[in-house]
């Protein structure tokens, strides 16, 4: 990548990229925490059936991997050239990883 802070087109698609499925894995987050007054009151039987209609949302979890995956490789891509914009990338990957974690413990 040349120096000087600029970007080549692929590196900025990847951050546009980037940017686009961190906005569409704010989702199924903002679900949960929508829903939660609601959940916290239903009894056991009503809580499982409710579960339900999270059936096929696991493909999110794809997404999840594909944007720590792109993130790290951004940071790897920037690391050089624009530092500052590498450790955001490098956070993010780090943080969505985290919270990938958390979700399942």
């Amino acid at each position: 990548m040349p120096r000087g802070g600029s970007m080549t087109i692929a590196v900025r698609t990847l951050i546009l990229i980037s940017l686009w499925l961190g906005a569409i894995l704010l989702i199924p987050s903002g679900a949960h925490a929508l829903e939660m007054t609601h959940k916290l009151v239903m009894d056991r039987d009503a809580y499982f059936s409710v579960q339900r209609i999270y059936l096929g949302w696991a493909f999110f979890g794809v997404l999840i991997t594909a944007k720590i995956i792109l993130d790290a490789s951004l940071a790897h891509l920037l690391r050089r050239s624009r530092p500052d914009a590498a450790a955001g990338a490098l956070i993010s990957a780090v943080l969505i990883g985290a919270g990938l974690v958390v979700f399942f413990l």
